[in-house]
C-alpha cells in the first residue's frame, strides 16, 4: 500500500512512480502521512480525482495539509531543508530523470527556476512545498 500512496511527486501524476524512483523510504510515509494529518484516503482522493487535482492548481480549495505532506517527502529525499526549497538539488533530481532530452532538461530549469522564484518570500514549508507543487503542475500543462 505504501509504494501505492507515494509515488512521483513532481510528475503531472503525482502518484504513479514508484516509490524507488525518488529514493523515498518508504518506512517515512506513514510518518509524512501524519505530519501533514492526512489520510492515505485523502491521498488517494487527490490521486485517483482530475477535479481534485484541477481544484489545488486553481487554488480552489484548501489543500494545505498536502502541502505538509509533500514538504515532508521533499525533506526526506533532500529537495528542501526546513523551509527552503533546494533549487539546485530539484533541478539536478528532475533532470536526471530526462537525461538525454535536451529539450525537457532546458525546460525543466527553467520550470525550477520560475517556479522556486516564486515562493522566495514563503517561509512556512507546508505552503512553500504547495505552491512549488502547484507551480510545476501548471507549468507542465502549459508546456504540453
Amino acid at each position: 500500500m505504501a509504494s501505492t500512496i507515494f509515488q512521483g511527486l513532481l510528475s503531472e501524476n503525482f502518484l504513479e512512480l514508484p516509490a524507488k524512483f525518488a529514493g523515498f523510504p518508504l518506512e517515512s510515509l506513514p510518518e509524512c502521512i501524519d505530519r501533514a494529518n492526512m489520510t492515505s484516503a485523502e491521498l488517494r482522493k487527490l490521486h485517483d480525482s482530475p477535479e481534485e487535482r484541477i481544484k489545488m492548481i486553481n487554488g480552489d480549495g484548501d489543500f494545505r495539509k498536502f502541502g505538509c505532506f509533500v514538504a515532508c517527502v521533499f525533506q526526506k529525499i533532500g529537495l528542501m531543508t526546513g523551509s527552503a526549497l533546494n533549487s539546485q538539488t530539484v533541478s539536478e533530481f528532475i533532470e536526471s530523470k530526462h537525461d538525454g532530452n535536451l529539450d525537457m532538461v532546458s525546460f525543466v530549469s527553467k520550470m525550477v527556476e520560475v517556479c522556486a522564484s516564486d515562493i522566495e518570500e514563503t517561509d512556512n514549508e507546508c505552503d512553500v512545498a504547495l505552491a512549488f507543487r502547484v507551480c510545476l503542475l501548471k507549468a507542465m500543462r502549459t508546456r504540453d
